[in-house]
């Protein structure tokens, strides 16, 4: 499925896609899946295959499988200023990454993150 209707499917969900317009900038299912496969190609150095799922809570989230077959998962966070009940900004983000690096690096069942 491709990635606008896979996205327009999650956006037409909402009564106001209040989450779509303070993480991407836009409720556009067009516009979000090219920020998307920009994000993949610069950070990842891949396009993507299938956009798998979208679904949308405090922030948004898209199950992709790349052009080499790797499954991955896409979380793109709205800025900490957009929700002063949500206080998760760059340093605690980077934080819980490293967190999540080091159980993975030692066999827990936590996926390692590929982008820091």
């Amino acid at each position: 499925m491709s990635g606008e209707r896979v996205i327009a499917a999650e956006v037409a969900s909402w009564d106001v896609p209040f989450v779509h317009l303070d993480v991407f900038g836009t409720a556009d299912p067009t516009t979000i899946a090219e920020q998307i496969a920009d994000f993949v190609r610069r950070h990842l150095k891949r396009s993507i295959e299938k956009h798998v799922f979208c679904t949308a809570s405090v922030g948004s989230t898209h199950g992709l499988i790349l052009d080499d077959g790797t499954r991955v998962v896409l979380k793109a966070r709205p800025p900490a200023s957009t929700n002063p009940d949500l206080p998760l900004d760059l340093r605690s983000l980077e934080c819980i990454a490293r967190v999540q690096s080091f159980l993975s690096e030692r066999g827990y069942p936590a996926l390692a993150p590929l982008v820091r």
